[in-house]
């Protein structure tokens, strides 16, 4: 029998969800917590980063944090030192938020595209499409740099 020359598109669009995406988002911030903890410019400030995953095997929220310790911590609005950023997977799309941003960044929502010109599966958010570490940069530049991203608008 010949072998089918063509993609597999049906699979790919079939496997083109939230949920994988918000795996691969985790991954990607995983490996961006690591380099940030070799070579974040903040770490010579004492600061430390830290991933707090829910516990399940599929995770439907996970935390980034930022701070000088790994307690817990509840930080004011104008707290500098301690930032969190949460990842939640719910309503049909992956809800990114920082409610102790300094500038008060807001929340915003990415949800799965497939390009079917590409056959890839991708975050859009707003008008925009995004890979997951691109969203793990515009999420987490300030946590790891005190610098904002670009906007997501």
């Amino acid at each position: 029998m010949a072998e089918y020359p063509y993609p597999r598109w049906v699979l790919d669009r079939a496997q083109c969800n939230v949920s994988l995406l918000f795996e691969l988002l985790l991954a990607s911030v995983r490996q961006d917590i690591d380099d940030a903890k070799r070579c974040s410019p903040l770490l010579k400030e004492g600061y430390k980063f830290f991933l707090d995953e829910s516990g399940s095997d599929q995770p439907i929220l996970f935390k980034v944090r930022r701070g000088r310790d790994s307690s817990m911590f509840l930080p004011s609005s104008s707290d500098r030192e301690h930032i969190t950023v949460i990842f939640r997977l719910m309503n049909g799309g992956i809800k990114i938020d920082c409610p102790h941003h300094p500038l008060h960044a807001p929340s915003f929502w990415a949800f799965s595209d497939w390009n079917a010109d590409q056959q890839t599966c991708r975050l859009k958010i707003g008008e925009r499409i995004y890979q997951p570490w691109e969203v793990s940069r515009l999420a987490l530049g300030y946590l790891f740099f005190d610098t904002l991203c670009p906007s997501t608008s």
